[in-house]
C-alpha cells in the first residue's frame, strides 16, 4: 500500500468517534428512582461469591470471579432456572416501584431539572448552531404518547426509563408467548395421543359389535334347535306348546317345575327326559348362523 493511501486511511479513522473539542453530554442521574434489578448471573454471582471466598481464601477477587463465569456456563437450563425466575421477581418488583414512583412529586421536579439542565446545555452552543438547538430544543418539548395516554418528554432518562420498560414487557410477552407455544405443542400431542385412542376404542367397538352379532346368530339357531326338540310337549303350568318367542320362558318353566314339584308331574318329567336323551348337542351345525351373519 502506497504512502498517500496510508495516511488517508490514517487521516479517516482519526475523524472517527467523538468530534474533537466537543463535550460528551452526561444524563442527571435520578437518585430517588427505584434501583435497577440485575440479571441471573448476578443473582447467581451474589450467592457463590461468599461461599468461594471461604474456600479459596487466597484468591483475588477477579479470579473469585473468573471461578463464578466458569460455574455459570457449565450449568444447563434447568439449574439456572431458580436464578433466572428470583432476577424475573427483582424486574416485576422494580417496575411496580418504577410506576408507583413515576407518579410521586419527586420524579415531577427530576423531570423539570432534568429539562432545564437540558436547555442550559443546548443553550450554550455556538451562535452557528443556533437553528440547530430551536429543531434540538423544539424535539426536546415534542411529547412521546404512550400506550397508556401519558406524555413523556424525549431526550430524558424518563424517556429511556420508559423504553426499557416496554422492551421489559416485550420481553415478557414473548417469553410468555414461547410457554404458549410449547403447551399448545403439548396439549396437540395429548389430542393426537386421544384420537388415536378413540380410533383404537371405535375399533374395538366394532370388533365386539361384529363378535356379538355371530354371538346372537349362533344364540338363535340354538332356540330353533330346542323348540324343534321341545315343540310337542306342553308347559306343565300353562299347557302351551312353545314358539320362537317363547322358548326361553318355556325352558325356565320347565327348570322350575323339576326342581320343586316333580312328584306331581311324572309324566311331564318323563316326557322331557326322553327328548334330553335324543338331543345330540354336538350335532348342531352353526355354520348356516354364520353363513347368515
Amino acid at each position: 500500500m502506497s504512502a498517500p493511501m496510508c495516511q488517508q486511511t490514517n487521516c479517516e479513522k482519526k475523524k472517527r468517534g467523538w468530534p474533537k473539542g466537543r463535550k460528551r453530554r452526561k444524563l442527571i442521574k435520578d437518585e430517588n428512582a427505584p434501583k435497577k434489578p440485575v440479571n441471573a448471573y448476578v443473582v447467581f454471582m451474589s450467592s457463590r461469591r461468599e461461599h468461594l471466598s471461604k474456600l479459596h481464601p487466597n484468591l483475588s477477587f477477579a479470579e473469585i470471579t473468573k471461578l463464578v463465569g466458569e460455574e455459570w456456563s457449565t450449568m444447563d437450563d434447568s439449574e439456572k432456572r431458580i436464578y433466572v425466575d428470583a432476577a424475573e421477581r427483582e424486574k416485576e418488583k422494580y417496575l411496580k416501584h418504577l410506576e408507583e414512583y413515576k407518579q410521586s412529586e419527586k420524579y415531577k421536579l427530576f423531570l423539570q431539572r432534568s429539562q432545564e439542565t437540558q436547555g442550559r446545555h443546548f443553550s450554550s452552543s455556538s451562535a452557528g448552531g443556533k437553528a440547530a438547538n430551536d429543531i434540538i430544543n423544539k424535539r426536546l418539548n415534542r411529547p412521546l404518547q404512550s400506550l397508556d395516554g401519558s406524555d413523556i418528554p424525549i431526550f430524558t432518562e424518563a424517556f429511556l426509563d420508559y423504553n426499557k420498560a416496554k422492551e421489559s414487557e416485550l420481553h415478557r410477552l414473548n417469553r410468555a408467548n414461547t410457554e404458549c407455544e410449547q403447551q399448545n405443542t403439548v396439549l396437540e400431542t395429548h389430542i393426537m395421543n386421544l384420537q388415536a385412542a378413540v380410533q383404537k376404542l371405535e375399533a374395538e367397538i366394532q370388533r365386539q359389535n361384529t363378535s356379538n352379532r355371530k354371538l346372537e346368530a349362533k344364540l338363535d339357531h340354538f332356540r330353533k334347535f330346542l323348540l324343534s326338540a321341545f315343540h310337542s310337549i306342553p308347559s306343565a303350568t300353562t299347557s302351551h306348546l312353545p314358539t320362537v318367542d317363547t322358548i326361553d320362558e318355556y325352558l325356565s318353566e320347565v327348570c322350575t317345575t323339576l326342581q320343586s314339584n316333580i312328584a306331581s308331574h311324572n309324566n311331564f318329567a318323563r316326557s322331557i327326559q326322553n327328548v334330553v336323551a335324543t338331543v345330540d348337542l354336538k350335532a348342531i351345525d352353526y355354520s348356516s348362523a354364520s353363513e347368515a351373519d
